[in-house]
């Protein structure tokens, strides 16, 4: 009787073990995933908005169009992700959850959402409007200027969800304060030496861009807390409608046959720099809505925040960009502030202990005993 008690607490102990362990290197590769997408991106995006194009040097200026590409862009990333997952399934039919009765349900082509359409209707525009905002102001801003300003998502997430009700630690507080304090030094001393270029239009058009960050964000955590979709089905759902509204205004607005035929002027330079956007940023959101999914916006925030900096130092090295010493002052503050964030985290982790209590439900759930659910981790 007792070593079958111990050999239950066992089996207890090595399943959380190894779900620790498997939350963590899902985060990594989430990480690493966002960070070689976006920086990519970011470069793509900057060589799109920012530079001459053509006989008469004139610069890309119809941000609907570049819209239009990568929502488009994320939303076939998104299908054929979730396409490949069938297929996998159809072709591995012994790794369908032991829970499901029917096996050959999981082989019927599934492409819901997940959420109802007025869900997706709401997030898909405040995220479109957030990327017009966004690009729009790229036209008044550069690139570095835009990039540190976009890094203050996480103030515009916190304060939406301190709006909503939510709370956290003062230790959080003051990592954002410290974060953004470096993004302001940074930006303060490039302007003093002459590099930044900015303006009230511009910078009205980030901030605006911030708040629908923070609202999509928000909408975002409720609606995966409420109807539970997976992270392809919140990828092709949000892109879906972003798509249509981005299109509808591309053509109501006359873009489309604007940006084309500047599209054809500007030859293949222009041309592959838009595909290498587009694909970027839908191999990028798939790593991003993964994370959203499983750790929420706040720490899809931290590591957006932190991989635009390392565009910014990616930007600096291929095209240019005078960063002063006070510059990077700004940036030592920056990363404390982040180092703050993730002491919390932490310490927040090693004072979680899991107890037989609360993972008797986790155990319920999978209708597995601990030694048996020990051996399908």
């Amino acid at each position: 009787m007792i070593q079958a008690e111990h050999e239950e607490m066992t089996g207890k102990q090595d399943f959380i073990v190894q779900s620790r362990f498997s939350r963590g290197r899902s985060f990594f590769v989430y990480l690493i995933g966002i960070y070689v997408a976006y920086m990519l991106f970011g470069i793509a995006q900057e060589r799109v908005v920012s530079h001459t194009f053509g006989p008469e040097h004139e610069r890309f200026r119809f941000p609907l169009f570049l819209i239009t590409v990568y929502t488009v862009c994320n939303f076939l990333v998104a299908l054929i992700c979730r396409l490949a997952v069938i297929a996998w399934k159809n072709l591995h039919p012994a790794d369908a959850p032991e829970s499901n009765p029917h096996p050959s349900a999981t082989r019927k082509l599934d492409l819901s959402l997940g959420a109802p359409v007025s869900a997706y209707v709401m997030v898909g525009f405040s995220y479109i409007l957030g990327i017009l905002f966004s690009n729009t102001a790229l036209m008044h801003v550069d690139f570095p200027f835009q990039v540190l300003a976009k890094s203050c998502k996480m103030v515009a997430v916190m304060g939406a969800a301190v709006i909503a009700g939510k709370r956290y630690p003062a230790s959080q507080y003051l990592a954002v304060f410290v974060l953004t304090s470096g993004i302001f030094v940074f930006s303060f001393f490039r302007k003093s030496a002459g590099s930044s270029s900015s303006s009230g239009l511009g910078i009205a058009l980030l901030i605006a861009s911030l708040v629908c960050d923070g609202l999509t964000n928000t909408l975002q955590d409720k609606y995966v807390a409420r109807y539970r979709p997976s992270s392809l089905q919140l990828m092709m759902g949000v892109n879906l409608f972003s798509a249509l509204f981005a299109a509808v205004a591309l053509v109501g607005t006359g873009q489309l046959f604007d940006a084309v035929s500047f599209i054809r002027m500007a030859g293949s330079d222009l041309a592959v720099s838009l595909a290498l956007v587009g694909l970027a940023s839908g191999v990028g959101q798939v790593f991003l809505y993964g994370m959203i999914r499983d750790f929420g916006s706040l720490a899809t925030s931290v590591t957006t925040t932190t991989r635009k900096f390392f565009t910014i130092l990616l930007s600096v090295i291929i095209y240019g960009h005078v960063v002063s010493v006070g510059s990077w002052v700004g940036v030592g503050l920056v990363f404390a502030g982040l180092g703050i964030n993730i002491v919390q985290k932490a310490g927040k982790s090693k004072r979680s202990k899991v107890t037989v209590d609360e993972v008797k439900p986790i155990l319920a759930g999978h209708g597995k005993t601990p030694v048996e659910l020990k051996k399908r981790v």
